[in-house]
């Protein structure tokens, strides 16, 4: 499984670099996790609905 960064998912969802990382610190990502002070995201993770 492939984990890219905060910034292309975000355009991927079409949401701010800022908004993916307060999803994935409020865990509303699953299979997100910290890595230091970057997130992980999985590739095949689903935009959160507000």
């Amino acid at each position: 499984m492939t984990y890219p960064s905060a910034a292309k998912v975000a355009r991927l969802w079409g949401i701010s670099a800022r908004s993916v990382r307060n999803c994935c610190a409020q865990g509303r990502v699953p299979g997100a996790f910290p890595t230091g002070k970057a997130r992980g995201v999985p590739a095949d993770a689903g935009r959160p609905v507000a």
